[in-house]
């Protein structure tokens, strides 16, 4: 197995979330009744500033509705 450096990682990162842009998925209600549908907006990748091992990954999601069984 081939260990990535954080800029090699989001590079391939950036290049995954390109092909899954506008992808929804769905997450269960917290009553558990039902689904909420969401689809991904935009991706944020950067290393941690005293550990450039670390990379964070933040994800803008968009509220698109709720499916109920």
């Amino acid at each position: 197995m081939r260990i990535l450096t954080a800029e090699q990682f989001i590079k391939k990162k950036k290049i995954q979330f390109e092909k899954l842009k506008h992808r929804r998925f769905r997450v269960k209600d917290i009553s558990r009744n039902g689904w909420h549908v969401c689809e991904k907006e935009a991706i944020t990748l950067m290393p941690q500033s005293n550990y450039p091992e670390k990379v964070f990954v933040i994800e803008r999601v968009k509220f698109v509705g709720i499916e109920i069984p």
